[in-house]
């Protein structure tokens, strides 16, 4: 039998954290082929798919190392479109949409320690066209980086008063997430759209820029939330989902009717239904829903009655992916979805994953890891894509960095060990 020793340090306010790992013996380990999502036991993996790597007879290999706690990274896509200079009920008095959110966003900032990872993209940039978002690519006006240095430039950005012509959404997640591409940071990153409109510029991209958002997700590890300002529609629904920050478990991507201009727009003449546009704060339309005919036009909870002016519509409110930030209750709104983002991105349960002394042995497929609460039993959890579950998976591709997910994360933070063990197969959920 072998002895084993682990070192775990305690989990708390501190940004670094010892684990207990493991080298791989295996001469065979490798594990180079591996995807993100596709590591799991090798065939010769025996009982340890099912029982516990970290018990003292098993038959893989050991040794200590330590590694870090990583710190996220988040860049906010803030739209400084001049309907954000109207207050968040209409025209009329009162702060204005873009007062009260960057009022909100610099006071959860002055909360956050100087070490977090913050920027600010505003868009579109008027000096250089209707449509246009940065001053070069993937490079917005105040790049991520320690709050110790980019406070002072994000409250100079959000002093300027918004009056952008359009609303180039897509091109802001284009050049949002280039940019997170090129930081290299492992921990866990992020892009937060705050908007209060729809895509003015690109409508053709939206195809496009959906799978992108999957994509940025999946092989990079990116995060997008979404936030819209007296705004649920579809395309932010879908954003957020796909992003991998759906509000809840149940919601839907296509949580209203599809988006129109005039009456003949397709997909309207599908349910026969008139295109139904509302005013923008500023005089003009926007782009409106499809109305209805019957209740089965309406994504649920919604249903088809008429509105103030007759017209068949959807009433009742959608259930969105993203956040939504409305009426009298803006503000408060507002606050909650930036506090989702900190507790998920910048307080994150993601390690760095050490490869032992020879990397080349490294195998993803033989990786554990077990945590231990206070006045509780240690736990040996499984790797999972399922983030609402107590369980553990790679944070991107390169496998070099995991993050433990579900109600265990938000318990870790209260105090608690983790200990990684390399050269024993996975347990898989």
């Amino acid at each position: 039998m072998r002895s084993v020793l682990f070192f775990a340090a305690a989990l708390g306010s501190a940004t670094a954290l010892t684990l207990g790992c493991t080298t791989a013996t295996d001469p065979d380990a490798g594990g180079a082929d591996a995807g993100p999502h596709d590591a799991g036991p090798r065939a010769d993996a025996g009982p340890y798919d099912a029982g516990d790597p970290f018990a003292t007879d098993a038959s893989c290999g050991r040794a200590v190392i330590e590694a870090d706690r990583l710190p996220g990274s988040v860049l906010f896509a803030f739209d400084r479109s001049g309907s954000m200079d109207v207050p968040p009920g209409g025209p009329g008095p009162g702060p204005s949409r873009w007062d009260v959110a960057g009022g909100a966003v610099l006071s959860v900032l002055d909360a956050l320690p100087d070490e977090a990872n913050v920027g600010m993209l505003l868009f579109p940039v008027p000096a250089l066209g209707m449509c246009n978002v940065v001053p070069g690519p993937g490079v917005p006006q105040v790049p991520v980086g320690p709050l110790a240095s980019q406070r002072a430039p994000i409250r100079a950005e959000l002093a300027t008063v918004p009056d952008g012509p359009a609303t180039p959404i897509f091109a802001a997640l284009r050049a949002g997430w280039a940019h997170l591409d090129a930081l290299g940071a492992r921990g866990e990153r992020a892009l937060v759209l705050v908007t209060d409109g729809r895509e003015s510029c690109d409508d053709g991209a939206r195809a496009g820029v959906f799978a992108e958002a999957t994509a940025a997700r999946e092989d990079r590890g990116h995060l997008t939330f979404v936030v819209g300002l007296t705004q649920s529609h579809s395309d932010l629904s879908t954003l957020a989902f796909n992003g991998g920050t759906a509000r809840t478990a149940t919601c839907l991507p296509e949580c209203t009717t599809p988006a129109c201009v005039l009456d003949s727009d397709d997909p309207c003449p599908h349910n026969g239904a008139a295109c139904a546009t509302f005013p923008d704060g500023e005089g003009g339309a926007l782009v409106g829903f499809c109305g209805c005919t019957a209740p089965s036009d309406c994504p649920a909870p919604t249903t088809c009655a008429p509105d103030g002016s007759g017209a068949m519509t959807c009433q009742g409110a959608p259930d969105c992916c993203h956040y939504d930030a409305a009426g009298p209750t803006f503000e408060a709104d507002f606050r909650a979805a930036l506090d989702a983002v900190v507790a998920r991105v910048l307080d994150p349960c993601v390690f760095d994953l050490p490869r032992g002394d020879d990397p080349a042995r490294f195998d993803p497929g033989q990786v554990n890891v077990r945590v231990t609460l206070p006045s509780r039993d240690a736990s040996v959890l499984g790797r999972s894509s399922d983030p609402s579950v107590d369980s553990w998976d790679y944070v991107d591709a390169a496998q070099d960095a995991i993050e433990i997910t579900g109600p265990i994360c938000e318990a870790l933070r209260e105090g608690g060990t983790v200990e990684i063990v390399l050269g024993c197969p996975t347990v898989l959920i």
